[in-house]
């Protein structure tokens, strides 16, 4: 059986591949699946961007990764969708730890997902899927209802009656913020900000293009002095052991300024792949609470097959009380680049796989079980932090690691970049065809010098519309507009 986040993530395969073969059927369909799909998920459907599954696929299974003789692959639709059947559980205790911990963000994401894929079929001209009720019967029905829910409505609010709301409304779902509106409605608004998948945002980092991720999460069960003991980054395969395989100390421990040598391993399904790192942490205090800075080692070692792949790594772990004072608010920002992915696959990655989930399973959560007994239950040695001057201790002095070249590899759309550029260019010389065709005709009749000045602007005015929409166009498929939130 697949893992949670491996199932959610091949129902949002599944959606771009639609995205994708859509281009081939030529049908006002088309335009109308890739607006939806862009307003739904942003930046996942323009140049560079459709094709990041099959480019996400192809690279876990590739031999660097590769931890088995078979390459991974995901599941297929029909599979994650019956592994995604749950049979809701009656009479539980929302307030228990296990209720909590069912309401792992990855079921609510691929609801959305779900839902996403019948408006596609709705657009195609197909009926709804009546069986999708009983999949997101269980999906939804981790999240309790509100107390004094948004809208009321007759009837019972159970898990099969909000699935049914979700799936009588789905008409309403034509972008973000409508489908937060009716799942809010439909379950809650946890439920409604847990389904939304994130695409991360590009950023320039140091004259590269990264993936950038954010998440924030807060509780009002656990304390700052409960997450800080065991949120060391040597422990973090044992606060999300879903997830982080290993963090091993390397040796000499410290670099020269301090900062903490672990070498991360990666996966969420570690029997087909994982990914190794070589990171640098800075654990620091601050007035309310602390936070951890994290980036590359200077002197990578340790990577193995894996060595290069990843060309930025770094962000932070930032943990405060909440706003209120009680409890606990947890920040976390990461920026990505890998060797071979796009930036849209490399927050797919980093979203949908793990990264995207940390805030919750790998720390609240770890510290709600720290608290009850069961955080470690191989009694492994758990991490405390540094006490005294680290710089006295051995440090890294090595030099810098030159990394062998990787060959680069064109995107996985790249046809779909030549047809744009043709389409672009058609589209000029019919511009430039239809003036100097009027030029001509008006020489034929007699042309004066006011006829001159009318075809030349006509011209200047064409030539910079079609210059600004390349650019535009161009802009958009590299770079999304700061203006908008994902």
């Amino acid at each position: 059986m697949a893992d949670i986040r491996s199932n959610s993530l091949a129902v949002f395969g599944e959606i771009d591949r639609q995205v994708v073969e859509s281009e081939a059927e030529s049908t006002a369909a088309h335009a109308q699946i890739v607006a939806l799909v862009e307003k739904l998920m942003p930046y996942s459907t323009g140049l560079g961007r459709q094709g990041w599954f099959r480019e996400l696929q192809e690279f876990l299974g590739s031999r660097p990764m590769r931890r088995s003789r078979s390459p991974f692959e995901f599941p297929s639709i029909a599979q994650a969708r019956e592994e995604l059947t749950r049979t809701p559980r009656p009479r539980r205790s929302w307030t228990d730890v296990a209720a909590k911990e069912d309401r792992n963000p990855a079921r609510a994401r691929a609801a959305f997902g779900l839902v996403t894929l019948e408006r596609i079929k709705q657009l195609r001209g197909d009926g709804i899927d009546e069986t999708l009720s009983d999949v997101l019967t269980g999906l939804v029905e981790p999240w309790p209802v509100p107390a004094e829910p948004l809208v009321p409505r007759d009837g019972p609010r159970d898990p099969a009656s909000n699935a049914s709301y979700l799936l009588e409304n789905i008409d309403r779902v034509t972008d973000r913020e409508s489908w937060k509106v009716l799942a809010a409605e439909a379950v809650s608004p946890e439920f409604a900000n847990d389904s939304l998948p994130c695409f991360g945002t590009l950023e320039d980092a140091g004259g590269q293009y990264c993936s950038t991720l954010y998440t924030e999460c807060c509780d009002d069960d656990i304390t700052v002095d409960q997450v800080k003991a065991i949120i060391h980054p040597a422990n973090w395969h044992l606060c999300y052991p879903k997830f982080f395989q290993s963090m091993t100390k390397q040796q000499p421990y410290f670099t020269s300024d301090g900062w903490c040598r672990i070498l991360e391993e990666i996966s969420a399904e570690p029997e087909y792949y994982t990914l190794k790192t070589a990171l640098i942490f800075s654990l620091e205090n601050s007035d309310n609470g602390f936070y951890i800075n994290y980036q590359l080692d200077p002197n990578r070692q340790g990577e193995d097959k894996c060595i290069g792949i990843v060309e930025i790594d770094n962000g932070y772990v930032w943990v405060t009380p909440k706003p209120d004072g009680t409890g606990v608010r947890v920040r976390t920002s990461k920026e990505e680049r890998v060797n071979g992915l796009s930036p849209t696959a490399t927050a797919a990655l980093g979203c949908q796989l793990g990264w995207g989930d940390s805030a919750y399973e790998m720390i609240i959560a770890a510290a709600r079980k720290a608290t009850n007994g069961d955080f470690n239950p191989n009694k492994k040695p758990v991490e405390g932090w540094p006490m005294g001057a680290q710089s006295k201790k051995p440090v890294d002095t090595g030099p810098n690691v030159t990394f062998p070249p990787v060959p680069a590899t064109l995107p996985i759309n790249f046809a779909d970049g030549v047809k744009d550029g043709a389409e672009l260019l058609t589209s000029l010389i019919k511009k430039v065809s239809s003036n100097t065709g009027d030029a001509a005709s008006r020489w034929l009749d007699g042309t004066v010098k006011t006829d001159v000045e009318e075809v030349t602007t006509q011209m200047g005015k064409d030539l910079k519309e079609w210059s600004l929409e390349v650019y535009e166009k161009a802009e958009r498929n590299v770079k999304p507009p700061k203006d908008v939130t994902p």
